[in-house]
């Protein structure tokens, strides 16, 4: 993944305006002083005080509001749902741009926090550091006494080879007794070791190596540690897409469950969980969700409507 990185925040550069700016922003600033306004908009971490607060925006917890941003924490090296920089327009995927588009529907600021592992983002949440948590994670009952979800993505456990192995591996049965790569901290490894449980005779399971990614899952099957790796079929089908000839996928999507974003299961996340539900069915009303989810091609794993705590249990 990524190293420690700094929030999606903009700071700014000294020496990056010249006097005639300056001058400019201290008239403003004493024109504004001088009729009695308040919220100057260069304070930092004040809220918008234009305009009228949306619908949305005034149900939102009273901290996210003194805040003046949502706080949302992303690991982003798992293509297509998250990738790219680390903070700004750099950072793309499919979260991503729902989060920009649910966050501009509901009337508040998006605030981005990357982290180098899947492991961080839970504790992120539990901690308080995090608002939410909306970086590809699987809805699943096992979550549910800490976390609650807002599913907004059909997924599930997909095994992918090198397309060069094809000919070896013609069915997920050939695997038995070999080496899968998978993300650590996610729920693949449980999900594919119960699967396989039917699949091999005994004493030839899978065995795993856990990594921190994509890319590093695709280097161990290079290197030959792996022989298979495991991503959500979005994430293979980008991974087709991308590097022609390269991949493919092998057997069925196991256990299909959605995507949901993750709130801490208390009074506050739940509250914060219902408004961006709402912003989230705002942006699929407008047009919004099917045209970024067409733009990475991945519109059959739409959903119609946002479900809360609607995941399929994963083993």
């Amino acid at each position: 993944m990524v190293g420690e990185r700094q929030a999606g925040t903009r700071t700014w550069r000294r020496g990056g305006r010249g006097w005639g700016a300056r001058l400019s922003a201290l008239t403003a600033l004493v024109a504004a002083l001088s009729l009695g306004l308040t919220g100057f908009a260069g304070v930092a971490g004040a809220s918008p005080s234009h305009g009228k607060k949306s619908p949305l925006y005034n149900k939102l917890p009273a901290k996210v509001k003194s805040a003046g941003k949502i706080v949302d924490y992303v690991e982003p090296t798992f293509p297509p749902m998250e990738m790219g920089g680390a903070t700004g327009s750099a950072l793309t995927g499919i979260d991503v741009e729902l989060a920009r588009a649910t966050a501009k529907a509901i009337g508040i600021k998006l605030d981005i926090v990357t982290v180098q592992t899947f492991a961080e983002l839970f504790p992120a949440l539990t901690t308080g550091r995090a608002d939410m948590v909306w970086s590809g994670i699987f809805d699943s009952p096992t979550r549910f006494k800490l976390d609650t979800f807002d599913d907004y993505f059909k997924t599930g456990t997909q095994l992918y080879i090198p397309k060069s192995e094809a000919s070896t591996y013609k069915k997920v049965s050939q695997l038995c007794g070999h080496t899968v790569a998978g993300e650590t901290a996610t729920l693949y490894q449980g999900n594919l070791t119960a699967a396989f449980k039917k699949i091999c005779p005994a004493g030839k399971s899978l065995s795993f190596v856990n990594l921190s990614g994509i890319a590093q899952q695709n280097l161990a099957m290079q290197q030959n540690r792996a022989q298979v790796a495991v991503a959500g079929p979005e994430s293979v089908d980008h991974l087709q897409k991308t590097t022609p000839g390269k991949y493919q996928a092998i057997g069925k999507t196991f256990y299909p469950t959605y995507y949901g974003v993750v709130f801490s299961n208390n009074a506050f996340g739940k509250k914060l969980e219902k408004v961006v539900q709402a912003g989230l069915e705002k942006i699929i009303k407008n047009g919004t969700y099917m045209k970024i989810l067409k733009h990475y091609g991945v519109q059959k794993q739409a959903v119609k409507k946002i479900t809360i705590d609607k995941g399929t249990t994963q083993p």
